[in-house]
């Protein structure tokens, strides 16, 4: 869930929520298996992981337990039709 308050966002991730401001963009690029190959320093401080942990991994890793695995299934066939 996101939640916009003023100048801040909350995120929540679970088990705990993330504060940033409207400046904060996150950014992220997969191959063409879903797996991580880029993600910038933003990314990184608000889900919790390192480059290094990331890197390599596939996405799914920082997807939030309510989100449904047919949304990601639907991008992906989306992305795949070009």
């Amino acid at each position: 869930m996101h939640m916009y308050m003023g100048e801040l966002y909350l995120m929540n991730l679970g088990n705990y929520e993330v504060e940033f401001n409207r400046d904060i963009i996150i950014v992220s690029e997969t191959n063409e298996n879903g797996e991580i190959i880029y993600i910038n320093e933003d990314f990184c401080k608000i889900s919790g992981y390192s480059k290094k942990e990331l890197i390599g991994k596939p996405h799914n890793i920082v997807r939030h337990d309510f989100m449904p695995m047919s949304t990601f299934n639907d991008l992906w066939t989306t992305i795949k039709k070009g």
